[in-house]
């Protein structure tokens, strides 16, 4: 028979030691502070954030974008990655376009071309890394593009517009609820919240209503959805008592859900309230650790950074004041002694110190008027801050609301709900607090260690594999030619690269950085090195391909959609009137349509002369094809055919034309056009396209005598015919060109005076503005002809890390 007394000393001694030892192995709020905070920095992930100059496109125009990459915590620029993939797909997730950007340069902004052959519809703009994809890809950028055409119209846009109920009526699958305790956990002796996520098997959020009963069949509280499938509700919870909710699904018998047992080990955090200037938390214990002297340590962390820090004994409440964080997600994180987490709850603050002022130097402006906007940027105590942001300059039917933009710019990750078609909305404090409430915790297993574990090896992604060139060589017969020499070549570069073709006609070049449209030299020899005839066929460059995430795959809500109905009703139905006297409606050429590259189109009121007029076998065809461009001068030798009459409408007879390939100017004497223009070979030309008057004016003076844009064979084209001597040209996809916005300078009086209307709907883009050292930049732009309201637009990134936007108006009368 045991000793009871024995027994008892051996419990008390027990006890005695291990609180001795748990004393002995305390740890302080310093180290716990700065071992958490180094770990969260141990791995940096990648973000995408982007704007574009305005919201709704027609076909035919560009997308000017700008993307930033930054870090996922800290919210600085980040540069782990050196290639940015932009593209924009369908709803199927086809690609339509796809750019390449070298982030190691710094320049992030470019631009897509929108074919006027594209369906109107949806199509989204997604932006990423190879790391993303690899790994987290919720830093993937994505963004709801909508674009019109009124050749190919789609009426159902308009017929999308189903109410929540209606759309939960038409999904007949149960709803599933999963539960989120404050604090991580449901502890007894306390008011406990708990929100709740509502959503059917595919993932569509529903709404739903019931009440919550314990086990002795008592109602305790009532809840219904306040935001699309997200809701709440707070009860008395009660030791050794268990919790069902229950809800009633349209026939269907009463669903009952279990809702996560009572944890009396545990610690919660938990929010009281908030005013405009703080946050009332408090710290509980349950019941097995209440009243024990349990000392516990509460930071509170926003991206990679401590903002608060805290500690106390069993039960206490800390108001904590939200300047001390900056805006966006913050969390706090609740510790024992020995620094293992036990809770933690995240809050969102809408305050900031920054402060951004756009002043424009009149209130209203005149037709082709210049404007002047100037802009400074401060933080507390209206110190300078150094900031990269970019600028769009948009009517403001086509500008993105300013409480809408905001706050999608300030999403920080956080997983919204969709609200009608899924665009997100401004959310009021109650509201966001209840998102916050349904965020999966961060860093859960994280436990302290004296020594920062090292993070996992970094695979390293294969970014070289986009500036690899390669394909097979095919005889007349399609037959494979092994064992053939090719030469790729680049004079102006200085590049030699040699291969031999292996028995399937195989080659490859690994090539160092290059643009996009990059123009490569070609030579095919046997081994005796003559030339050799055949065909090459490239390789599709080595770009990713992927299903968006359904959850960032947004669409329009019902709000926006009549904004579309109006645009419709008011703009595009008007185009055809708006072409006033002078102007030139686009050229289409019978029976050719899209035949080429669409996107590389500078003017949708240009002229375009497409390749299959250039084929003829003609030496002269280049030549002639531009002569017979009416009301063209080129002002040199017999090309000269414009007259006095028609000067007005074309070009200024005696100067010389620009003529500028895949986007570079060429620099040729004015004896010399002929001569270069049949220089080139009319089987290498995707199309040319002429610019006269008015649309000139991006290229300055040295357009006066208009512009002669020659765009070589490009991307789409893969498959190229190598000539007697053995000799062709290839254009390989690199990285994009970053090309300034057309802005017409109406400083010059022939330019200002053109009989070409100015109907741009975005009258100013620059992607990247860099505040001085005084926190200020500016920037100048003209008015285009239509008297309407501008919306000036800054989104963009300070040095410490703060996402900001501003929005002013001016008024064109």
């Amino acid at each position: 028979m045991f000793n009871k007394t024995a027994i008892l000393a051996t419990i008390i001694i027990f006890f005695i030691l291990t609180s001795y030892s748990q004393a002995d192995h305390a740890i302080g709020i310093d180290m716990v502070a700065s071992n958490f905070i180094k770990m969260i920095r141990s791995e940096p992930k990648e973000k995408i954030n982007a704007c574009t100059d305005k919201r709704f496109y027609q076909a035919g125009e560009e997308i000017w974008f700008r993307a930033y990459c930054l870090d996922a915590l800290s919210g600085k620029p980040l540069s782990q990655s050196r290639q940015l993939f932009v593209d924009l797909v369908n709803d199927k997730d086809s690609v339509i376009n796809q750019i390449l950007i070298n982030l190691s340069r710094g320049a992030t902004g470019s631009k897509f071309s929108l074919p006027q052959s594209l369906k109107e519809g949806y199509y989204w703009m997604r932006a990423y890394t190879k790391r993303m994809l690899h790994g987290d890809s919720s830093g993937i950028f994505v963004k709801p593009v909508y674009v019109f055409n009124g050749r190919r119209p789609d009426p159902r846009i308009f017929q999308a517009n189903t109410s929540r109920s209606e759309m939960n009526q038409q999904d007949s699958n149960s709803p599933r609820l999963v539960f989120y305790p404050e604090g991580g956990a449901i502890i007894s002796g306390t008011t406990s919240t708990i929100a709740f996520r509502s959503q059917t098997a595919s993932g569509k959020s529903i709404d739903v209503s019931g009440f919550v009963t314990d086990s002795r069949d008592s109602t305790v509280c009532t809840f219904n959805t306040s935001l699309p499938g997200i809701g709440k509700f707070s009860f008395d919870a009660w030791n050794r008592r268990k919790y069902i909710a229950h809800i009633r699904w349209g026939n269907k018998e009463e669903l009952s859900y279990p809702l996560p047992a009572i944890d009396q080990f545990a610690s919660q955090i938990s929010l009281l309230d908030q005013s405009d200037g703080a946050f009332h938390f408090r710290v509980s214990q349950g019941d097995s650790l209440y009243k024990k002297n349990k000392s516990t340590y509460l930071l509170g962390v926003s991206r990679d950074s401590l903002c608060f820090a805290a500690n106390g004994t069993d039960m206490y409440d800390v108001n904590i004041p939200k300047s001390n964080f900056p805006k966006g997600k913050a969390t706090l994180y609740l510790f024992d002694e020995l620094g293992q987490m036990l809770s933690q709850r995240s809050v969102y603050v809408d305050s900031t110190s920054i402060r951004i002022i756009t002043s424009a130097d009149k209130s209203n402006y005149g037709p082709r008027e210049k404007v002047k906007v100037g802009v400074h940027i401060s933080g507390a105590d209206n110190i300078p801050i150094q900031a990269l942001f970019s600028v769009s300059v948009t009517d403001d039917r086509l500008a993105m609301p300013p409480e809408q933009l905001n706050h999608s710019w300030y999403s920080d990750n956080v997983f919204l709900p969709r609200h009608g078609l899924g665009q997100d909305k401004r959310y009021s404090p109650e509201e966001m607090d209840l998102i916050m409430l349904t965020q999966e915790g961060t860093y859960p297993n994280w436990k302290y260690a004296d020594k920062i574990n090292p993070p996992p090896p970094k695979v390293k992604e294969n970014e070289d594999e986009v500036y690899k060139i390669s394909g097979s060589i095919m005889g007349k017969m399609n037959d494979p030619l092994g064992g053939y020499l090719v030469n790729l070549f680049d004079e102006k570069r200085g590049l030699f690269r040699v291969d031999t073709t292996d028995a399937k006609g195989r080659f490859q070049f690994n090539l160092p950085e290059y643009e996009d449209s990059t123009k490569f030299n070609l030579k095919l020899t046997n081994m005796q090195g003559a030339g050799q005839t055949g065909k090459i066929i490239l390789d599709h460059p080595n770009f990713p391909r992927f299903g968006t995430p359904a959850l960032l795959k947004k669409r329009f809500n019902s709000l926006e959609l009549e904004e579309l109905r109006k645009f419709r009703s008011l703009e595009m139905d008007a185009l055809p009137n708006a072409a006033v006297a002078g102007a030139l409606a686009p050229v289409t050429v019978e029976g050719i349509n899209t035949s080429y590259d669409e996107s590389k189109r500078v003017s949708r009121f240009s002229i375009i002369i497409p390749s299959e007029k250039l084929s003829t076998g003609d030496p002269f065809a280049v030549v002639n094809a531009i002569k017979n461009v009416p009301g063209f001068n080129f002002g040199v030798q017999s090309m000269t055919i414009a007259s006095a009459a028609n000067t007005s409408m074309g070009t200024r007879e005696g100067d010389q034309p620009l003529v500028v390939v895949d986007g570079v100017k060429e620099t040729i004497s004015t004896e010399d056009v002929n001569s270069f223009l049949m220089s080139i070979d009319p089987y290498s030309i995707d199309f040319i396209e002429v610019l006269k008057g008015a649309q000139t004016a991006i290229y300055g003076m040295e357009g006066a005598g208009g512009v002669i844009l020659i765009n070589t064979i490009n991307k789409r084209k893969y498959i190229s015919e190598i000539s007697e001597n053995g000799l062709t040209a290839i254009y390989a996809k690199g990285y994009s060109k970053e090309t300034p916005y057309p802005n017409p300078n109406y400083d010059n009086k022939d330019v200002k005076k053109s009989t070409y209307p100015d109907l741009r709907s975005t009258v100013f883009w620059k992607a990247n503005f860099l505040t001085d050292k005084n926190g200020n930049a500016s920037l100048e732009f003209f008015t285009a002809d239509e008297a309407t309201i501008y919306t000036v637009t800054l989104t963009g990134v300070t040095n410490t890390g703060e996402l900001i936007y501003n929005s002013t108006k001016i008024s064109r009368k």
